[in-house]
């Protein structure tokens, strides 16, 4: 998006604390305080991440829903090999420059070093804690804690309290975490983000209100739900100017394929990083 000089940096710093990056990690260590319904979920959806390539659309809308600038079309294929994974069709509804094609090309590479990373941490034993970051803010999730505020038939939602980390500055008290999963299919269908509590950012930025939503589908009744949309959303004042707008990312044409790391004899260890 293009914006005013003036007041770009604060923007993008409001957007980046508040969902850049968001992420559950899964770590060896912490199994035990996770609830059974929840453990199982990220097992079976650590062990499929990987085995979907898909078509991911994403744009950015104001609040009347105009879109800010076209479409951005990224082809995504994990049995490729890694430069190869992410192939960008369109970057803001045109045909993608050799710089951009470039830096896709990169973030492939680094996303089959973090593979192997994680496999080598895996087969090590090495243990981290679970926990959830935005940008570079951290703060833990509280398992042991967890409570569940919905039941209807298999489907369970439970809200999972957050824990500062030691001089990180994640305010966890403004934000709410909950998730929802399919006991009998042990699978997710749906996870929330939601700031709670106005929230400042640098001293320029003040943001009433913000959430990121992910949503699950079924492509295959057999096999775990996939990632299938995320949302984020957000309304700030920034330099006292008033903005409010939505990023949305879909995914579709789903086809099951072999990792190119297993290729390779890299096994996926039980350390993953979910999108969510």
């Amino acid at each position: 998006m293009k914006h005013c000089h003036s007041i770009t940096g604060p923007k993008r710093a409001v957007r980046r604390f508040l969902f850049a990056g968001l992420a559950l990690f899964l770590g060896v260590g912490a199994r035990a305080a996770i609830p059974a319904p929840i453990e199982a979920a990220l097992k079976r959806g650590a062990e499929e991440v990987e085995r979907w390539a898909y078509t991911e659309t994403s744009v950015t809308r104001d609040r009347s829903g105009k879109a800010r600038k076209g479409e951005t079309i990224v082809r995504v294929d994990p049995s490729k090999p890694y430069e190869e994974q992410f192939t960008p069709l369109k970057i803001d509804g045109k045909e993608p420059t050799e710089k951009q094609r470039a830096k896709y090309r990169q973030r492939g590479i680094e996303h089959g070093k973090q593979l192997e990373q994680e496999a080598a941490e895996a087969a090590s034993g090495v243990e981290k804690p679970i926990s959830i970051n935005i940008g570079d803010r951290r703060a833990t999730v509280d398992f042991a804690n967890a409570r569940l505020v919905n039941e209807v038939g298999s489907l369970l939602t439970y809200e999972l309290p957050l824990r500062p980390v030691e001089n990180n500055g994640f305010p966890v008290e403004k934000f709410q975490l909950v998730v929802r999963v399919d006991r009998d299919r042990q699978s997710f269908e749906h996870a929330a983000l939601r700031l709670i509590a106005r929230l400042r950012v640098m001293l320029v930025a003040k943001v009433q209100s913000g959430e990121m939503t992910v949503s699950f589908t079924t492509v295959d009744p057999k096999l775990p739900s996939v990632l299938s949309t995320m949302r984020m959303d957000y309304s700030a004042s920034v330099l006292l100017v008033k903005k409010a707008e939505f990023f949305e990312t879909t995914r579709a044409d789903f086809q099951r394929v072999k990792p190119y790391s297993e290729k390779f004899g890299v096994k996926l260890g039980p350390l993953r990083v979910l999108p969510f």
